[in-house]
């Protein structure tokens, strides 16, 4: 049986904030190639089903998540250059965020090049990014993503073959919502006055489990719930 947590109430200007489901429109692919030496491509991709797109890095003001990238660092390799973009690109007018926006759909590939000086550790970092369709928008996830050399695979992605030669790309699945999903958050939005709504966020949970009020302060302790 689900029960109902709590409600988190935000106030908000954007008026077409619509219901989020249980949704997985996105699914997150790793590979990497090697270039020549120690350079090596790390590519993420994301394939989108029909009618769902993501937002390019390079987004500014009150509009979309943009897709980012967050690497750990370490002495073992060195980035060259920043993250590129490619694939099913589209520029233009969005009327969910009543601005001119750049945006993917059906797929998106993200590339970073690096000098991978000591290939026995691994390249880990996270992505961010947001999916909307032409009607609603769901949550802003994070995925972790690791690049292995060592033959291993590691928690999150499953590496299904070791590269011999230049040119030759190790690939797995990053995580999706997978095994577990407790947790269905949904939203409505209620206007207020004209032009101004309220969005009200509410999580329905599985029994046995839990989310963490946003007031939490201990740096040890759970990561609290978070609006951005």
């Amino acid at each position: 049986m689900m029960r109902i947590l709590f409600a988190f109430v935000a106030a908000f200007l954007l008026p077409l904030l619509l219901p989020a489901q249980i949704l997985d429109p996105v699914k997150w692919s790793q590979q990497y190639r090697k270039v020549d030496g120690q350079t090596y491509d790390l590519v993420l991709t994301a394939r989108l089903d029909p009618g769902w797109y993501i937002y390019s890095q390079h987004l500014t003001g009150d509009g979309p998540i943009p897709t980012s990238f967050v690497f750990e660092p370490g002495p073992h390799y060195t980035r060259i250059g920043e993250v590129s973009e490619s694939g099913d690109k589209k520029e233009g007018y969005d009327p969910i965020f009543d601005m001119e926006v750049v945006k993917f759909g059906r797929e998106a590939v993200f590339t970073q090049r690096i000098r991978w000086t000591d290939p026995s550790r691994p390249v880990v970092g996270m992505l961010e990014f947001m999916t909307c369709d032409d009607e609603r928008c769901l949550p802003p996830k994070e995925v972790d993503f690791s690049f292995r050399q060592d033959g291993e695979a590691s928690a999150d992605v499953a590496d299904e073959a070791s590269p011999a030669e230049e040119g030759i790309a190790v690939a797995g699945e990053l995580p999706g919502e997978g095994l577990f999903d407790p947790v269905l958050w949904t939203t409505r939005l209620e206007e207020t006055a004209p032009g101004r709504y309220k969005a009200v966020f509410k999580a329905d949970i599985q029994d046995g489990w839990y989310v963490y009020s946003k007031d939490n302060s201990d740096a040890d302790g759970p990561i609290p719930t978070a609006f951005r």
